[in-house]
């Protein structure tokens, strides 16, 4: 299994600490490359991988709509929440 990253995409596209955001910023990036990120989904010897990294103490909101729209472009969908950075930066 190859399994190949993508790490911290929107970061620096935006600014503002939205969940929503971030995650329409990535499908308005990769939406448009579907066709070809079908045929990866479909070969075994491939995985696509999407996760959110949450920091803070209130939780967040996604739309289910955002939701369903994610888990069409990968096949495992990761969420982490901490009040606190327990989470090594990979950057």
């Amino acid at each position: 299994m190859i399994i190949v990253r993508l790490l911290n995409l929107s970061k620096k596209m935006i600014k503002k600490n939205s969940i929503e955001m971030h995650a329409c910023h990535l499908l308005k990036t990769l939406e448009p490359a579907y066709s070809e990120i079908e045929k990866i989904l479909k070969n075994e010897e491939y995985e696509i991988a999407l996760s959110i990294r949450y920091i803070g103490p209130s939780g967040f909101a996604l739309s289910s709509e955002t939701f369903s729209r994610l888990t069409r472009i990968c096949k495992n969908f990761y969420i982490y929440c901490s009040e606190e950075n327990e989470i090594a930066d990979s950057t």
